[in-house]
């Protein structure tokens, strides 16, 4: 992979607007869903190229030490209120948007890859004793026969993911649980897909503190920001 192509992904955003639904947490986006990041993240998705795999975990370890630093708390939790993060005994729990694809066995999401990023680089927040453990928990499942959000404007997006998601079966009963969540997806368009993830946690009393994704789509609004999480 060339230099230039391990650059991309590296600025952070604030996802500011063009969502269907209001959120009540920040959500950051690591570029535009455009150009070489796009074709990266095409790579991972579709194809599990490994050296594009392997920075999107880069990247995601990146946004994992920007939410444990002073100015990372303030900047990406920002909506979310530091104080939340008094109760050290809580575990912090990275959770990785659902895929409705049923890819080839033991071949992770690009979702999950980043949030085992942002869960390594966020492991320095146990040293800081900002929380008592940090893990990605694999908590929403997706309906089986759910298709792709590619090529829906943003009503059938929403409708296409309404009332699709759960809390998985095999996962023990989290509700009231003292965790705080981090929800990271691959792409950000309409945010149908969030609002549908953030229900399902907030309907188990969990409580979600921000969401990374690893691009943002012209669909949604971005502030830019000089942050560079290189």
């Amino acid at each position: 992979m060339c230099q230039v192509c391990r650059q991309s992904g590296r600025q952070i955003s604030e996802v500011s607007a063009g969502l269907l639904v209001d959120v009540d947490i920040a959500v950051w986006a690591l570029g535009a869903y455009c150009g070489s990041w796009r074709r990266i993240i095409l790579a991972a998705k579709h194809r599990k190229v490994p050296a594009a795999l392997k920075l999107i975990e880069e990247c995601g370890y990146d946004v994992g030490k920007q939410l444990v630093s002073s100015e990372g708390c303030n900047l990406v939790l920002s909506g979310a209120r530091a104080d939340n993060l008094e109760d050290t005994q809580a575990e912090l729990w990275v959770v990785p948007a659902p895929s409705h694809r049923r890819g080839r066995s033991g071949m992770p999401s690009v979702a999950q890859v980043f949030a085992l990023g942002i869960a390594r680089g966020y492991a320095r927040g146990v040293e800081e004793n900002l929380v008592s453990r940090v893990r990605v928990v694999d908590l929403l499942s997706i309906k089986p026969g759910v298709t792709s959000q590619a090529g829906l404007g943003g009503k059938a997006r929403a409708r296409n993911r309404a009332e699709t998601m759960s809390i998985k079966g095999n996962v023990k009963d989290v509700r009231g649980s003292k965790a705080h969540l981090v929800f990271v997806d691959d792409v950000l368009a309409s945010g149908a897909t969030l609002a549908e993830a953030l229900r399902v946690l907030e309907l188990n009393d969990l409580s979600v503190l921000t969401c990374a994704v690893l691009a943002a789509s012209s669909n949604s609004g971005r502030k830019d920001s000089k942050d560079n999480l290189s």
